[in-house]
C-alpha cells in the first residue's frame, strides 16, 4: 500500500480563527530516515515516526508500505483533539492504493487511538469495502457500530477516500469523488463538539 494522507477539522461559523488549527498535513517526498514530516505548518508539527524504515519506500509524493509496520506518533495528536472539541465536524481524506483485497480488522489506514480497541476514530480496509469508527456518545469506546462503504468498492487501484461528519450528524463518505454513502450519526446532544469533551481520549 502506498498513502498520502490529510485531515481537516473545520470550524462552525463564527469560529473562523480556528478554521485551519487542526489541519494534518503529511506529505510525503523523496527523503530518507524514520520520520514522516507534518507539513501543514499550523501549530506544533505532529510528525511521525516509522518503526521499521526498511519496511517502506519513499517515492515522489508517497510511501509505499513493503511489510507490516507501525506509523505514528510519539506523543498524542492534542492539537487535532482540541480543534474537533472546538469545531464539531470532522474530514478525513487520504489517497492510497491498497495492496490487496484480503486486509481485515478492521486494518488501520489513518487512526487516533491507543490501540486496536480503543479509538476516537478509524479510516479502515475491510476487506473490499472501507470501514469508519468514530467515537460518540452513541458508540462504544472503539467507534462500533461504524460507517462502511458498500462492498467491493476497495479495489487495488489508486483510490481518492473522503470522510466527513458536520455538526448534526450527517456523515458521508465519498470514493473518487463520488458519494458511496450517506447516514446520521448522532451523539445525544447532537453536536460532536459537546460530545468530545466528554467521549474523546486526549492521551492518543
Amino acid at each position: 500500500m502506498f498513502f498520502c494522507f490529510f485531515c481537516f477539522f473545520q470550524a462552525e461559523d463564527g469560529i473562523r480563527d480556528y478554521d485551519v488549527t487542526g489541519v494534518q498535513t503529511c506529505a510525503l517526498p523523496i527523503s530518507s530516515g524514520s520520520i514522516v514530516k507534518d507539513r501543514s505548518g499550523v501549530g506544533e508539527p505532529i510528525d511521525l515516526k516509522i518503526t521499521n524504515p526498511d519496511s517502506v519506500r519513499r517515492m515522489e509524493g508517497s510511501l509505499e508500505i513493503l511489510e507490516e509496520t507501525l506509523i505514528r506518533s510519539p506523543k498524542p495528536a492534542s492539537r487535532i483533539i482540541e480543534s474537533i472539541r472546538i469545531s464539531g465536524e470532522i474530514t478525513i481524506e487520504a489517497w492510497l492504493r491498497p495492496a490487496n483485497i484480503s486486509q481485515k480488522g478492521p486494518a488501520r489506514i489513518v487512526s487516533l487511538s491507543r490501540n486496536g480497541s480503543e479509538r476516537n476514530f478509524t479510516l479502515g480496509q475491510d476487506g473490499e469495502k472501507y470501514d469508519v469508527r468514530l467515537r460518540t456518545t452513541r458508540t462504544s469506546s472503539n467507534g462500533i457500530p461504524s460507517v462502511s462503504t458498500i462492498n467491493k468498492i476497495l479495489t487495488p487501484e489508486l483510490t481518492h477516500v473522503v470522510y466527513t461528519r458536520d455538526r448534526t450528524g450527517r456523515t458521508r463518505i465519498y470514493i473518487n469523488g463520488e458519494m458511496n454513502v450517506e447516514k446520521t450519526v448522532r451523539s445525544e446532544e447532537r453536536r460532536v463538539g459537546k460530545e468530545c469533551r466528554s467521549r474523546w481520549s486526549p492521551d492518543h
